[in-house]
């Protein structure tokens, strides 16, 4: 049995702890809480490879130090349980602040613009000065980790973490300069991100050459009154896909003229941009936006994640408050389309529409009902393409879940749902999904005797291309405190059954059985005992896989 230790430096939520060092001398010089949890499982199943061991233990703990009202929060894992993990969870980042001042260090996720720097989580180092009307920041570090490959002998490569490409480790840095309040502002953004080629030595045949980037970004927010306000976010990125390819000479070429003047013009540098605009008119209880959004295909940025790219929207969102938020009428209609270079065969245009209902009139009664219908064409450039290509296609979106209560001390609750999505091709040759949700929920809360149960009937129907797929069922659960909360329990209950119209024969259910005692012992002590039972019976393959497991947990916990 392998051991390991994994020791995990993190902060909650957002991974960072913002500490207003102007109240020092109101906090205590020291202190320490903690809370540790110590578990044994037991595993059993039937299947031929079971997904876990069948005894396995781990020790867990998040203490935190404060020293003057500064908290370090740290968390740590013991297991004796075998992890492959290319890239394990350390991370630690505090940021101390002091007015206007703010300082980040070690994992932050800065947010400048939604093009240019846009929660990359980075290690390193952050400032943010804020005083009066100037608006500064900075961020440098290491934007990702690199991921290292192995080769098996008598194999292709394989990845340690799998899932994941081999990638080089990435670092850069942002700077942010402007102007103005959070109401109205104007700032200048610059992002600059490389690969490091001596990161990782990658095999020929990958072909994984090492990039680059530089993005200029514009973003700003104007009120102009309290009923009209105008935001709106550019930024152009330059990529270069291979730092090794041939630098270019000087040009008239407007695109390679503006890589020249932000970074190193190269073979495989291209140029792209993206904005997006907002302008809304009016305020309580009436408003309407207008938004605009166009991105390049293939936009990037080395300081996001992701974009959907080549588009351009058009859409128009009005909304409705009454008294006071008890009374929300919302929705947009819009345009999209892509295809913005003509380099596609077949250009695809979306109608997009959608309108939400929020009812809340009394603490007894609360509706929410959405609806969106988003219509999906394509019309194809090339004349010699199938007639299949020329497609159009409606996806429908509905969803209407009230809830009714009553009563005082047994306090009743009723909670009806109905949903419904479908995608129906309107040529004859294209395909259709639909899928049918429609479910109950009966709830009773004995405030005096401090029980509560709940009761739970579902019914799905979906129908996909390849067939029919069935699945309704219940689910019970009930939970109830003894001696002034000291002991908790809980149990529940429930069956589904699956069968395709097709194969009436043929039917396959899940049962799952969970229960849960805890008990503190004392003020700081508790301990949990957990059992789980599934068993999913699949005589068809679209109902899964057969399996019959158990799962039992002894938890010892202590908080400080």
């Amino acid at each position: 049995m392998r051991f390991q230790l994994f020791l995990l430096f993190i902060s909650f939520g957002t991974s960072l702890l913002a500490q207003d060092l102007g109240n020092l001398k109101d906090k205590k010089p020291v202190q320490l809480h903690a809370g540790i949890n110590l578990a044994v499982q037991a595993y059993q199943s039937n299947l031929e490879n079971p997904i876990q061991p069948g005894l396995s233990w781990y020790l867990t703990g998040s203490p935190v130090l404060e020293i003057y009202g500064f908290s370090l929060p740290f968390y740590f894992l013991f297991s004796n349980q075998q992890r492959n993990i290319q890239q394990p969870f350390n991370e630690f980042g505090v940021s101390p602040y002091y007015k206007w001042a703010k300082l980040h260090l070690g994992y932050f996720n800065p947010v400048y613009s939604p093009f240019t720097l846009a929660g990359k989580r980075i290690l390193g180092t952050g400032v943010e000065l804020n005083p009066g009307k100037f608006r500064f920041a900075a961020a440098y570090g290491r934007f990702r980790k690199p991921i290292q490959y192995e080769n098996t002998p008598g194999t292709s490569t394989t990845y340690l973490l799998p899932g994941s490409e081999p990638s080089y480790k990435q670092i850069g840095y942002s700077v942010k300069i402007g102007i103005g309040s959070e109401r109205n502002f104007i700032d200048l953004i610059y992002l600059k991100g490389r690969d490091v080629p001596e990161s990782n030595l990658f095999p020929s045949d990958l072909e994984k050459a090492p990039e680059e980037n530089a993005v200029i970004g514009l973003s700003h927010r104007i009120t102009f009154t309290e009923w009209l306000s105008w935001s709106a976010d550019l930024a152009v990125s330059a990529y270069t896909r291979d730092q090794f390819s041939e630098i270019l000479p000087d040009t008239t070429i407007p695109a390679q003229k503006f890589i020249s003047n932000i970074m190193l013009p190269r073979e495989s540098s291209q140029v792209y941009s993206a904005a997006e605009s907002k302008l809304t008119i009016g305020s309580r209880p009436f408003s309407i936006s207008l938004k605009y959004r166009r991105i390049d295909p293939d936009y990037k940025s080395m300081g996001a994640y992701f974009f959907q790219t080549d588009l351009q929207s058009f859409s128009l969102a009005p909304r409705l408050i009454l008294e006071d938020g008890k009374y929300v009428l919302s929705g947009s209609i819009g345009r999209q389309t892509d295809n913005l270079y003509g380099q596609k065969l077949a250009t695809t245009k979306r109608i997009i529409g959608s309108v939400q209902l929020m009812l809340q009139p009394s603490p007894d009664f609360n509706l929410s009902a959405q609806y969106s219908n988003y219509g999906l064409s394509q019309a194809a450039l090339n004349p010699n393409l199938p007639d299949t290509v020329i497609i159009a296609q409606v996806s429908h979106q509905a969803l209407v879940s009230p809830r009714f209560s009553f009563g005082e001390n047994l306090r009743q609750s009723i909670n009806p749902s109905f949903s419904y999505y479908a995608l129906t091709g309107l040529d004859a040759s294209i395909g259709s999904i639909k899928s049918w949700n429609v479910g109950i929920s009966y709830g009773l809360q004995n405030r005096v005797q401090k029980w509560s149960q709940q009761f739970t009937l579902l019914f799905r129907s979906s129908q996909l291309t390849l067939g029919h797929l069935t699945t309704y069922g219940a689910l019970w659960s009930i939970q109830k405190p003894f001696f002034d909360n000291r002991f908790n329990s809980s149990f529940q209950l429930a069956y589904y059954q699956n069968y395709q119209p097709e194969n009436p024969d043929e039917k396959g259910n899940l049962i799952s059985l969970m229960g849960n005692v805890s008990y503190r012992l004392f003020k700081k002590h508790q301990i949990r005992l957990q059992y789980a039972f599934r068993r999913n019976k699949a005589p068809l393959a679209s109902f899964g896989q057969d399996f019959l497991e158990n799962r039992g947990f002894l938890i010892y916990s202590l908080q400080f």
